[in-house]
């Protein structure tokens, strides 16, 4: 298993930034993701199902992406996804603002 982890402090509104993990923005902070979709939506957003389509060179792969953890408050904003590459590579992500 590999860990990383990386934290940066950025001077702008975490709701304004926050606005960049959406799924309409979420190909400005992944490039390579040229499509996502919602499959399924659940109330509470965990369990919540997306499918997205990547694009590395000139292969593509399609994958289902679900929200494992998610918090939204005035002062920390965190979402964590998961999904399978090649049915062989579990990935997990996850994403965490704190309001300084």
């Amino acid at each position: 298993m590999i860990k990383w982890n990386k934290e940066k402090t950025i001077p702008v509104n975490i709701d304004k930034l926050w606005e960049l993990f959406s799924a309409e923005n979420i190909h400005r902070i992944m490039p390579n993701v040229i499509e996502h979709k919602v499959i399924e939506k659940r109330e509470g957003v965990i369990g919540s199902k997306y499918q997205q389509k990547f694009k590395e060179g000139k292969r593509e792969e399609t994958y289902i992406v679900e929200d494992l953890e998610y918090e939204s408050t005035e002062t920390m904003k965190h979402n964590k996804i998961g999904f399978t590459v090649a049915k062989s590579l579990e990935v997990e992500a996850a994403f965490t603002l704190i309001k300084l």
